[in-house]
């Protein structure tokens, strides 16, 4: 798989969609990321806040969903963020399944919680 920069033909509101999510097209607005072999498996989006990267978005296709895929696309990000020079970025999830992922991964506690979402600051 290989991370590579957003291309307006990318069709990523599919990905968006079949989440349950509308197509709000941000993915558009900032930077964005795709892991493609072939076929788009996923992608990632960038948002600065606070003059940190914020992730956006982190989505993988169904049928490429597995933990592999997951590593090989937050490592993209990683990669993206240290290649600009961040040694952190910002990551706000809901709380639930998606929360204990990002504790497990980067080994830190949200430093806030606001209306159902967790927020962490991550070292990169």
């Amino acid at each position: 798989m290989i991370i590579r920069q957003y291309k307006p033909e990318d069709n990523l509101g599919r990905l968006l969609i079949d989440e349950g999510h509308k197509d709000e097209y941000g993915y558009k607005m900032y930077e964005t990321f795709v892991m493609e072999n072939g076929s788009i498996a996923g992608f990632f989006t960038i948002k600065y806040e606070q003059e940190l990267p914020s992730l956006q978005h982190f989505i993988l296709d169904k049928k490429y969903r597995n933990i592999e895929n997951a590593r090989n696309l937050i490592k993209g990000f990683k990669g993206v963020c240290r290649l600009k020079g961040y040694k952190n970025a910002i990551i706000s999830v809901p709380e639930g399944y998606l929360t204990s992922l990002v504790v497990y991964y980067f080994r830190k506690e949200p430093y806030a919680n606001k209306d159902g979402m967790n927020h962490f600051v991550v070292k990169i």
